[in-house]
């Protein structure tokens, strides 16, 4: 095991042919060939798999050869297992394929491999994410459009109701995000909580992800299960630049919460200065009042100012 694990071609060899047990396994599950396959030693792969190394014998985790080599970004080797004829689609305990791994790591060149060997690529892990989500949410928009042109669901959603673009606009990776908009994903799909791909950039300040996204005419003044619409969560979080982009797209600046308010009273309340500035500007109503909710925390926040729970 260690001479495969160092790449010791001419000693395994040697051992091999001494009658040394080419499946044995070590700790953790552990072979020769996983061994040889996770440090990117192809010729011992070569030797190992010629000399009946079993493909598809996991590790304690249920992790092959070729999900390690492939999580690992080893093209080569990924290309000698394939050609022993492995289980492409078999999952690690997590549930998760070679594919997926690849994908999660932005391996380009494993992830077309294992593709033109059949791999499903709607093929989801034990939390529903595809490996197209996992592209998404990683950033990498190269592996991405691979698994778009071999069929992959633009709008597959995980079991908390995400789609790729929501992950992908979440972790502010905007050449994602343009990419699957281009490949028609639904701009508007929420998540189990009703939040879209742009309420939550808007809250996490991502304003290149939210102007791609405003570019491809999403309901900018959707309102999640919890009352909050995209500008109300810029403005309470004290986005400025998106507040200024959700405003120039039609965002409705009054539009309240029933229990905290308007974006102009969260703002207020936030200590936002910039934020209230613009929203004055865009002709917020200074003279609204806040709900009961929000008169009460912003008395317990600031006593004795009476101007600050009004706008």
């Amino acid at each position: 095991m260690i001479a495969a694990d160092k790449g010791h071609a001419a000693l395994v060899l040697a051992l091999l042919r001494a009658g040394a047990e080419v499946n044995r396994v070590g700790e953790d599950g552990l072979t020769s060939l996983y061994l040889a396959a996770g440090a990117n030693r192809d010729a011992v792969v070569k030797l190992l798999v010629e000399a009946g190394a079993e493909v598809d014998m996991a590790d304690n985790d249920g992790s092959t050869p070729l999900m390690f080599a492939a999580q690992k970004g080893h093209d080569a080797v990924v290309a000698t297992l394939l050609r022993a004829g492995p289980e492409v689609d078999k999952t690690n305990k997590g549930g998760d394929t070679a594919l997926s791994l690849a994908a999660i790591f932005g391996h380009t060149a494993v992830v077309n491999l294992l593709i033109e060997a059949g791999a499903e690529v709607n093929r989801a892990n034990d939390g529903g994410y595809t490996p197209l989500l996992l592209a998404g949410e990683n950033g990498h928009a190269a592996v991405a459009g691979l698994l778009l042109q071999a069929g992959a669901l633009v709008n597959a959603v995980n079991d908390k109701g995400c789609t790729p673009l929501w992950k992908g606009a979440a972790a502010n990776h905007a050449t994602v995000v343009e990419l699957l908009v281009e490949a028609g994903a639904e701009v508007d799909m929420a998540d189990d909580r009703g939040c879209t791909p742009l309420m939550f950039a808007a809250q996490e300040g991502h304003d290149a992800v939210v102007a791609t996204l405003l570019r491809a005419g999403p309901e900018v003044n959707h309102m999640s299960k919890g009352g909050y619409t995209a500008l109300f969560l810029a403005a309470s979080s004290g986005h400025i630049a998106v507040v200024q982009l959700l405003l120039q797209a039609g965002a409705e600046v009054d539009k309240a919460n029933d229990e905290i308010g308007t974006p102009l009273q969260e703002a207020r309340m936030q200590g936002h200065e910039a934020v209230v500035a613009a929203l004055i500007a865009a002709g917020a109503n200074k003279t609204c009042v806040a709900p009961p909710s929000m008169l009460a925390l912003a008395r317990a926040r600031h006593p004795g100012d009476p101007n600050d729970p009004s706008c």
